[in-house]
């Protein structure tokens, strides 16, 4: 919790603290993992206050008050993305299908590189995806005796992400620590990080574990602290297990930063960076990542499969609307960037056109928009940001100081996934394109030129307004979802008086635990399941279409005959 003026900052030291302490549990956690432990209630706490105790213990030249100062901070931060996330619900398909599935049997001690106790449909996906946010998840889930604690990694992540942000911006000239929050700000609240931050979604998840490892690293290389340096070493590794493009981002991450340091001339910090970047790496795929990445390669020929190698499976094809499937790449891209944000099968809506809907701010509170998916206000904002690069041009920047062509490189580390993902049409596979917008917006904020400077500030407001709508709209969505689950649970509670219900999970076996925290008394239902039952859920929650309550004729056992009217 050290910073280059050798004493702690509140908001930083609070920021290191959180990334620490997620990173240890991750540690921890996947070591339980491999011996088919599910972890323990006191596992968090217990890194919490060792962290506490060591940074206390360590405070040197920081002092005790201000590293006390700290921890207060990250606690308080803790306390109020705990408070979040335990009021609301995941209510996203994917969380609720397999990510909160993995979670429930990583808590059953389902042990890595074995059968997952879970549903079919899912059971691929989560024997074989990289596992970082489900291990994490599954430790804040026992801590607090509930599985929608496991989200409250990407909410801190994300003021992580932040914090530490505004602390690397510290040497870029001519901003003011005003412009530094707002810059900070702004990258942390990437739409996609928004709209996900409630679900167990783990694309803005990953966005924020990078945000913090370039910060991370860029404030180690500045005052030459080795525990900076650590840090973004273990956001790497925890970026690396949270997707397979996760390990693809980090690596390029890594190998930009060394070419960057390598060109400017800072050969010293090209070849340490190079070092502890393929050793975090390597711990990355050899420990932490044994499974999946070592265990795909012997068992199906290839680290990334199913997405890859022989027997893949094609998913993008389903997923991808039909006038994106039928463009070319750079196509794609504009059509999906230059629109409004529209429901999931619908045309681009292109903002020239001037038609606005209601929908397009519902949509942007979507855990997965497809078409617009950096939001309501982005087109505008590259639509200022294309002429006012063009007016600044390559010979204004030819004398930047030091602090801008670093920007620079910084950027371009960034924009090198978004380049070259053929999906970067899709926002929530290059998230990091918001960061390289900002950044360029920051760059002419940072220039002489008083109207560049005015244009550059322009956007970054932009931005900012644009992610304000992404909080309320995210917010909007949730707190009605919650609303509707929490009607629905307490009906579900009063019906199972009497007797348990007889349920069909579908493939959302993630609800067990929901009607379990709830009070609901149910039964699990076996294959083939209920055909003649219900779906409880309201509109709001229909597309959870697979979760049924039987009816009275489905509650006898599978192949026993139905009861007859009048039948004892």
């Amino acid at each position: 919790m050290i910073t280059d003026e050798s004493r702690v900052r509140g908001t930083t030291g609070a920021a290191l603290y959180l990334v620490l302490a997620l990173c240890g549990v991750q540690w921890a956690g996947v070591g339980l993992w491999a011996l088919g432990q599910p972890a323990p209630r006191a596992l968090v706490p217990l890194i919490l206050v060792l962290l506490a105790g060591l940074g206390l213990a360590l405070a040197g030249r920081s002092g005790l008050r201000a590293c006390a100062r700290a921890l207060l901070a990250a606690w308080a931060l803790l306390a109020a993305a705990l408070a979040i996330v335990l009021s609301t619900y995941d209510l996203s398909y994917d969380g609720q299908s397999y990510h909160q599935g993995a979670m429930l049997a990583l808590l059953q001690g389902w042990r890595a590189g074995q059968p997952a106790p879970v549903d079919a449909s899912n059971a691929l996906w989560i024997e074989h995806y990289p596992a970082a946010s489900w291990v994490v998840g599954a430790a804040w889930a026992s801590a607090l005796n509930h599985l929608e604690a496991a989200r409250v990694q990407n909410l801190l992540w994300c003021l992580a992400s932040v914090l530490l942000t505004r602390e690397a911006l510290r040497p870029m000239p001519g901003v003011g620590d005003a412009s530094r929050w707002l810059t900070a700000a702004v990258v942390g609240a990437n739409p996609v990080v928004i709209a996900q931050s409630l679900s167990n979604y783990n694309d803005g998840l990953l966005y924020s574990v990078l945000v913090v490892a370039v910060a991370a690293g860029l404030i180690g290389l500045r005052t030459h602290r080795p525990l900076w340096l650590a840090t973004a070493a273990l956001a790497l590794c925890f970026a690396a297990n949270l997707k397979f493009t996760g390990l693809i981002y980090a690596a390029i991450t890594v190998a930009g930063a060394v070419a960057a340091l390598w060109w400017s001339g800072q050969r010293a910090g090209a070849r340490r960076v190079a070092l502890g970047g393929l050793l975090s790496l390597a711990l990355a795929v050899l420990l932490l990542g044994w499974h999946p990445y070592v265990s795909n390669l012997l068992e199906r020929g290839h680290p990334f499969w199913p997405l890859f190698g022989a027997g893949k499976v094609d998913i993008m094809s389903m997923n991808t609307p039909d006038l994106i499937a039928q463009a070319g790449p750079l196509q794609r891209w504009w059509m999906a960037n230059l629109s409004l944000p529209v429901p999931l099968s619908s045309a681009p809506n292109y903002v020239w056109r001037g038609e606005l809907r209601a929908e397009s701010v519902a949509v942007m509170g979507g855990a997965d928009v497809r078409i617009g998916g950096f939001g309501l206000l982005y087109p505008l904002v590259l639509g200022l940001l294309v002429p006012g690069l063009a007016w600044a041009g390559a010979e204004r920047l030819r004398g930047a100081r030091l602090a801008r062509r670093g920007l620079l490189l910084v950027i371009a580390v960034l924009a090198v996934p978004v380049l070259i993902n053929p999906q970067n049409w899709w926002a929530r596979y290059v998230p990091q394109q918001w960061a390289v917008t900002a950044g360029l917006l920051l760059l002419l904020a940072s220039l002489p030129q008083p109207a560049l400077r005015r244009l550059g500030v322009a956007g970054l407001a932009l931005l900012a307004l644009n992610a304000a709508v992404a909080v309320a709209a995210t917010t909007r969505a949730n707190v009605r979802g919650t609303q509707a689950w929490q009607a629905t649970l307490h009906a579900l509670k009063a019906q199972s008086t009497g007797h348990p219900l007889s349920v069909d999970l579908g493939n959302q076996i993630g609800i067990a635990a929901r009607l379990r925290e709830a009070g609901v008394r149910f039964q699990p239902r076996a294959e083939p399941g209920c055909p003649t039952g219900r779906n409880p859920l309201p509109a709001e929650l229909a597309y959870l279409g697979t979760l049924r309550i039987c009816a009275p004729d489905d509650l006898a056992p599978p192949g026993a005959p139905a009861p007859q009217p009048g039948a004892p």
